[in-house]
């Protein structure tokens, strides 16, 4: 079915033991801000979208630095659909 991951901040997400949405429509929302590098997507499975909401950490400025590569493309079904909320900005 569908279903909805929550993760306070970027460590929480990386640091998840294996997170797979199964079949439906799946989508994980991350807080926080600060660099995701593509192995932070090797314990994700069968995901449709990734949403980054955001939080206080005025340490690294709103954003949430990206690299993605093999493992973030493996841990969606399909397009990689990525959106930013809550004042998060990507790059």
């Amino acid at each position: 079915g569908n279903d909805g991951f929550q993760f306070a901040g970027l460590s929480d997400f990386t640091g998840a033991a294996l997170v797979d949405g199964g079949t439906g429509y799946d989508l994980a929302a991350v807080g926080g801000f600060g660099s995701l590098a593509d192995s932070g997507f090797a314990h994700i499975a069968n995901m449709d979208q990734l949403v980054f909401v955001g939080g206080a950490d005025a340490a690294t400025s709103g954003r949430v630095t990206l690299a993605l590569g093999g493992n973030a493309a493996a841990a969606f079904k399909g397009d990689v659909t990525l959106s930013a909320a809550g004042g998060t900005s990507l790059t």
